[in-house]
C-alpha cells in the first residue's frame, strides 16, 4: 500500500474546513432567527434567496465527504489482522471525543433533571451534542468492517454493491419510511444512515481497489471534467426533481474531480486543520452568540427582506467562527493537552 501523497492529503484538510465551515453556516439558517422574512422579487432578493438555499444544501455536501474520507482513509490500508489496533486508534480520535463534546454540552444545556440512563443514552447517541451524530454512525460503521471488507475484497462484487447502493435512498424514502416506527428520532437515524451510505461505499471501494489511481488523479479526462462540470452545474440549479436528488448524491464527487491536487502542494496553516474542532464546538458557540443577539441587536418580530436576512447569516456565520478560532488558538497555544483530547490528537502546529 502506497503511502498517502502530501497534495492529496492537503486537499482532503482544506475540503474538510471549507465544508466545517459549511456547517456553521448551514445551522445559521435565518429562518431561526426572523419570524418574517420578505421577498419582492428583485434582482438582488432573487440572488439572496438562490444564494441562502445554496449555503442550506452546503450541510449534505458537508457531511457526503466526511463520510466518503472517512471510509477511504480507514480501508486503503485495511486488514482483518489490524482491526484491534484500528479499533483502540478510534477510541482516542473519536469515542473519546464524542464523550467529552457530549458532557459540555450536557452542561451547557443544564440537562440534569435527565435521568442516569437516558444521559448515559444520549451521550453515546451523541444527542447533547448534535452535530456529532455522524461520529456515532463511524463508530458503528467501523465496529462491522469486517462485514464490509468481505463484501467488497471481490472487486466486482464491490462494484455491484456500490451501483447498488445508490438506488437505496430513493427506494427507502418511497417505500419503507411509512412501513417503519412511527418515532420520529428512530427514523431520522435510519434515513441519515441510508442517505449516506452510498458515499460511504464509495471511499471504501475506491480506497480498496482504485487507491493510486485515485492519488495520482488519474481520473482527470476532459470527459470525466466535463460529466462532473455538469453534474455539479445542475445539482446546484435551484430546481426539485428525482433526477436531481439522484444525481446530488454525486455533488461532492464532482466537485472533487474538478479541483485538482496540484492546487494543494504547500501544507496548510493551523487554521485549516481545526475542522474537527469547528465541527464540535459549533453548536454551542452559535448557542452562544445568538442568544447575545437577540438579547442585545436582534429584534426578530420585525420583517426583514431576503437579502438582509441572508447577509445578517453571513456576518453570523463570521462572528461564530471568530470565537471558535480564538478558543482554538487558545487551546492551542497553552493547552495543546486539552486541545488533543478533544479533537482525538488532531492538534496542529503554528
Amino acid at each position: 500500500m502506497q503511502n498517502i501523497d502530501n497534495a492529496f492529503s492537503h486537499k482532503i484538510t482544506v475540503f474538510s474546513l471549507f465544508l466545517a465551515v459549511s456547517i456553521v453556516c448551514y445551522h445559521l439558517n435565518p429562518t431561526f432567527d426572523f419570524q418574517t422574512i420578505t421577498n419582492d422579487g428583485r434582482l438582488t432578493d432573487v440572488v439572496s434567496n438562490y444564494l441562502n438555499e445554496l449555503l442550506t444544501s452546503f450541510g449534505g455536501l458537508a457531511i457526503s465527504f466526511f463520510f466518503m474520507s472517512s471510509a477511504f482513509l480507514l480501508y486503503r490500508n485495511y486488514r482483518l489482522n489490524s482491526y484491534y489496533e484500528k479499533l483502540k486508534r478510534r477510541v482516542l480520535s473519536l469515542f473519546v471525543p464524542l464523550l467529552l463534546w457530549n458532557i459540555l454540552c450536557f452542561i451547557y444545556k443544564l440537562r440534569f433533571d435527565d435521568g442516569f440512563g437516558e444521559i448515559v443514552k444520549n451521550i453515546l447517541l451523541s444527542n447533547y451534542c448534535g452535530p456529532l451524530w455522524f461520529v456515532v454512525q463511524l463508530l458503528t460503521m467501523f465496529l462491522i468492517s469486517p462485514v464490509f471488507w468481505w463484501m467488497f475484497k471481490n472487486k466486482r462484487v464491490g462494484i455491484l454493491v456500490l451501483a447498488s447502493s445508490f438506488f437505496l435512498p430513493p427506494l427507502f424514502d418511497a417505500h419503507i419510511v411509512g412501513l417503519l416506527s412511527d418515532k420520529e428520532s428512530q427514523i431520522l437515524v435510519l434515513c441519515r444512515t441510508v442517505h449516506y451510505l452510498p458515499l460511504y461505499f464509495t471511499g471504501l471501494y475506491l480506497a480498496m481497489h482504485e487507491d493510486a489511481f485515485i492519488q495520482s488523479e488519474r481520473y482527470r479526462k476532459k470527459g470525466l471534467l466535463m460529466v462532473s462540470g455538469l453534474v455539479l452545474l445542475a445539482t446546484l440549479m435551484p430546481f426539485e426533481h428525482p433526477v436531481l436528488e439522484f444525481l446530488r448524491q454525486f455533488q461532492i464527487l464532482a466537485l472533487w474531480v474538478i479541483v485538482p491536487n496540484k492546487g494543494f502542494l504547500k501544507k496548510p496553516g493551523w487554521g485549516f486543520q481545526i475542522s474537527f474542532f469547528i465541527y464540535a464546538s459549533h453548536s454551542m458557540v452559535i448557542g452562544v452568540v445568538m442568544r447575545l443577539l437577540h438579547k442585545f441587536v436582534l429584534d426578530e418580530t420585525v420583517a426583514v427582506s431576503i437579502t438582509t436576512a441572508f447577509v445578517s447569516r453571513l456576518l453570523f456565520t463570521l462572528i461564530s467562527l471568530f470565537f471558535i478560532y480564538l478558543a482554538a488558538w487558545v487551546l492551542i497555544r497553552w493547552f495543546p493537552r486539552i486541545y488533543g483530547i478533544l479533537t482525538g490528537g488532531r492538534v496542529p502546529t503554528f
